[in-house]
């Protein structure tokens, strides 16, 4: 077992637990500030609530919790807000939640340590509640990651990262629309964004979403793109895209369409005995195909049934997953103005709320992992299915590495070996 999804809260400080004889080096974390499974959904009419409901986080942490970094975007009853958090310390945020009229940041998360059979989390919380995160636990002897950050850019072109000590082979790609860390941003009149992308070397795509609050509920955006890892929906003065134009042997290339004035953060991931692949998939379809034997898959989707890059008046996104022993998390988040709703579930690895299904917001697709075979991954759909909504997936294979790297010796080989 090399790769483990784990369901933790983010308000006590806790050493999650993983499988025996497993140590993490790489820990991806998705949620969308829900603290029970189900769906809750806020405002009534033409009465806002104040209450924040809708909203969407996400971060990673690389080898030896060196580099780890998030972006999280929500609404209130009026402000949109939105924050990047992250730092190449121990000591800052990895996860953040924002859950607060003001945008007020009230709930952090980061990696002290990875263990042998656990992952030492750092919990701060400044509210008196309880979030769910779904944490994907990656290992593999041979496995090696990266975090960083992109900062804004004036203008459009290459820009060339090097200095990663090896080739990638996966990349995640994430944003929330502010050039600063750890500087909670609301304002009435503006807008909080949010993107996610992937990319293996040979396919890429992006979902992304901006809404403003009750006061500017009509600039609200979903857009998903093939060929990019972020494409933005609704910066003024144009859209910007960002896409990947090469793995280098020390590094990445990626390409900015224009002017871009938020940093992008991402993780790269390389395993010279692993395997990773992306790509797009439709509501309904029974599987995806990795082409190879995924440990782990990852799910997002802004409830567009498009990958032009078309974009429509809307504010909606989710994010999920499940690991080979079917444990799995999926969540939505939308808002639109004075109405914001949000579903974090267990047990499925895709949630959809399609873009145009208006008023009353709810749950219009979700999906759980069934199997995951010798070159794909089985889904079953429990509720739509033939929506069209289009989903974006990251399938995940770590090397089994000998001995787990110190976790239980000898007897740690015998368990791969059983395993294989």
């Amino acid at each position: 077992m090399t790769a483990q999804l784990i369901e933790c809260d983010t308000f006590t400080q806790v050493a999650i637990q993983a499988a025996p004889l497993f140590k993490g080096r790489s820990l991806l974390s998705w949620g969308n500030g829900m603290s029970t499974h189900g769906i809750v959904e806020h405002g009534n009419g033409g009465k806002p609530d104040a209450t924040f409901v809708g909203g969407q986080h996400n971060g990673w942490c690389d080898d030896g919790a060196a580099n780890q970094f998030a972006n999280s975007m929500g609404w209130s009853y009026q402000y949109p807000f939105f924050e990047n958090s992250g730092s190449a310390a121990d000591d800052e945020a990895f996860t953040t939640v924002l859950e607060s009229v003001n945008g007020i940041l009230v709930q952090r998360q980061f990696v002290n340590a990875f263990g042998c059979g656990s992952v030492d989390l750092h919990k701060l919380g400044f509210n008196p509640s309880v979030n769910l995160n779904a944490n994907l636990l990656l290992s593999g002897k041979t496995l090696s990651s990266v975090a960083g950050y992109l900062s804004d850019q004036a203008g459009g072109g290459n820009v060339s990262v090097t200095g990663l000590g090896f080739r990638p082979k996966l990349m995640l790609f994430s944003f929330s629309g502010w050039p600063q860390f750890d500087v909670p941003v609301s304002f009435i009149g503006e807008q909080a964004y949010w993107a996610y992308g992937a990319a293996d070397g040979t396919n890429q795509w992006s979902v992304s979403a901006s809404s403003g609050g009750w006061l500017t509920g009509g600039d609200r955006h979903v857009k998903m793109k093939d060929g990019v890892v972020i494409c933005n929906p609704a910066f003024a003065g144009g859209v910007v895209d960002v896409t990947l134009v090469s793995f280098d042997a020390d590094g990445f290339t990626v390409n900015y369409g224009g002017a871009f004035p938020s940093y992008v953060t991402w993780i790269a991931l390389d395993d010279v005995d692993g395997e990773f692949a992306v790509g797009i998939g439709t509501e309904g379809d029974s599987s995806i195909t990795p082409g190879f034997q995924a440990e782990a898959a990852i799910f997002a989707n802004c409830g567009q049934t498009t990958t032009s890059g078309a974009s429509i008046a809307a504010a909606t996104m989710g994010v999920g997953g499940s690991d080979d022993a079917l444990r799995q998390a999926a969540g939505f988040a939308a808002g639109e103005g004075f109405r914001q709703n949000a579903k974090y579930w267990q047990n499925s690895a895709i949630a959809i709320h399609k873009a145009a299904t208006g008023f009353p917001w709810d749950l219009s697709a979700e999906a759980y992992a069934t199997s995951f075979g010798p070159t794909t991954v089985g889904l079953n759909w429990t509720t739509g299915g033939s929506g069209g909504v289009k989903f974006g997936w990251v399938a995940v294979k770590t090397s089994p590495g000998p001995g787990f790297d110190g976790c239980g010796g000898p007897i740690g080989q015998i368990y791969r070996w059983l395993k294989k």
